[in-house]
């Protein structure tokens, strides 16, 4: 019984950080080979042109590394879309929190 608790505590423990360290590992993605890279959107692929998401996890991107004006270049969307993320990620945080620590 002791194992198994501690094993769901040290589950909860894993997953606050991982929940935690999300923006700093995204800090790490270099932006600059995103700019040029294929993309995956099909609506792109199979028109050429761009569809009302594409480039907006290149602005996400953007946003964490504080370039707000690229973000925007990217897909103006990501004036509403990142505080909705923030707003999630945070609301994440506290809740793993919470269940951690008692």
């Amino acid at each position: 019984m002791e194992i198994c608790l501690l094993e769901n505590k040290l589950f909860k423990y894993c997953k606050t950080i991982g929940v935690l360290i999300i923006p700093i590992v995204l800090w790490f993605i270099p932006i600059d080979k995103s700019k040029t890279a294929w993309t995956l959107c099909l609506f792109k692929n199979f028109t050429g042109g761009n569809c009302y998401g594409c480039g907006i996890t290149r602005a996400t991107l953007s946003v964490i590394h504080l370039d707000f004006a690229q973000a925007f270049a990217f897909n103006k969307s990501i004036v509403f879309v990142f505080p909705i993320l923030f707003y999630l990620w945070t609301r994440q945080v506290i809740s793993e929190w919470k269940k951690t620590c008692p």
